[in-house]
């Protein structure tokens, strides 16, 4: 996506986010963090082609989705409510097994 890569300070996860900033500059890829109130998981994201899929659930909400958007002008990101679901990663992994590919 763009050369970048977002990081989030998750709860119980804030000790990983130093090592992983490093690492992924080590790939050189830049680090942007996203920022409170917004929050984005990132099993709650799925690009495919030039559109990304942002889901509202109760790890990201719409100030995520909207700091994604504006660090993504070139795509087109659709937001997706899955408020029912834990993550949008499980819904279109739910969906691949009830909806095989065509052959």
């Amino acid at each position: 996506m763009a050369g970048i890569a977002l990081v989030r300070k998750a709860p119980g996860r804030r000790p990983e986010v130093e090592s992983v900033e490093r690492a992924v500059r080590g790939l050189g890829l830049t680090t942007v963090r996203i920022t409170p109130p917004a929050t984005l998981d990132g099993g709650d994201v799925l690009q495919t082609g030039p559109t990304v899929y942002a889901g509202r659930s109760g790890r990201t909400n719409d100030a995520g989705i909207a700091q994604l958007s504006a660090l993504l002008p070139e795509r087109d990101v659709v937001t997706v409510d899955i408020s029912e679901f834990e993550k949008l990663e499980g819904c279109v992994t739910c969906l691949s097994v009830l909806i095989p590919a065509p052959r």
